[in-house]
């Protein structure tokens, strides 16, 4: 694996990526994109599409835990919650753990 972090115009940022020591899980082409899923000893799963790295078993939970329970404490008593995105469901279930929450509309692009 690469995992590369610099500085740009537009701020920091952290690149992740395979150098042919992923052992492919699954690849098939969908109607939307290209799917891959690897194993690797570093990150563990990780979910590829198009090539572009979309989520590792480990930061999965500290990424999705941050996208959703900041959200959620914005609003007071939140009941009724629309996910856009977020395919995997990992949101959907963060949100879930919110005892005020009685409907989540997942809508995925």
């Amino acid at each position: 694996h690469v995992v590369g972090e610099d500085m740009h115009e537009t701020g920091f940022y952290q690149s992740i990526g395979l150098q042919n020591n992923g052992k492919p899980l699954y690849s098939k082409h969908s109607k939307y994109q290209q799917i891959d899923v690897y194993q690797t000893s570093h990150y563990g799963k990780i979910l590829v599409l198009d090539n572009v790295v979309q989520l590792t078993e480990r930061d999965a939970d500290a990424y999705n835990e941050m996208m959703s329970h900041i959200s959620m404490m914005e609003h007071a008593n939140p009941s009724k919650v629309l996910v856009i995105g977020g395919g995997d469901g990992y949101i959907v279930s963060e949100v879930l753990k919110h005892e005020s929450v009685t409907q989540v509309d997942h809508v995925d692009l």
